[in-house]
């Protein structure tokens, strides 16, 4: 099984944009219509699909346009994959001021901005300090359940 993180995000950028805006992320590189780097395989972004829409709609009440997949190496440098997984999704907030949720392997949630508020999901044992140092907007932990 693959290890996969998925980026929704209400936004009104394009599926391209958000790899452009992603693509400075130091060792990101190009790999045609997506990115790779030590530790992820390949980040590629897409519209929502109608699915995926409604998933998030029902579970946090926002309507997400896009999402960026993260996939990771399992077997090379995976704490890297995950450390610019989370650098590059915080980029992304950075840049905009859409809800968003960042799932592993599509239902247990990193964290989620909604209205603003960026809530760590400490409902299970994700955080460690490196990966906490990624986190450079204002956040608050807080229990957040899996789809």
């Amino acid at each position: 099984m693959a290890l996969e993180y998925t980026l929704r995000i209400g936004t009104d950028l394009v599926p391209v944009q958000l790899l452009e805006l992603i693509s400075g992320v130091a060792g990101m590189l190009p790999e045609g219509e997506s990115l790779s780097a030590p530790g992820l395989v390949s980040v590629s972004a897409f519209t929502e699909k109608p699915l995926g829409r409604s998933v998030i709609e029902d579970n946090f009440q926002f309507t997400p346009t896009a999402f960026l997949l993260f996939r990771l190496d399992k077997f090379e440098d995976t704490e890297h994959g995950v450390l610019l997984t989370l650098r590059s999704s915080i980029k992304i907030l950075n840049n905009s001021a859409a809800d968003a949720v960042l799932l592993f392997n599509g239902e247990d949630v990193v964290f989620a901005r909604l209205k603003g508020k960026l809530i760590l999901n400490s409902s299970w044992d994700f955080w460690l300090p490196e990966r906490l140092s990624e986190i450079t907007l204002p956040h608050e932990m807080g229990e957040i359940r899996s789809l």
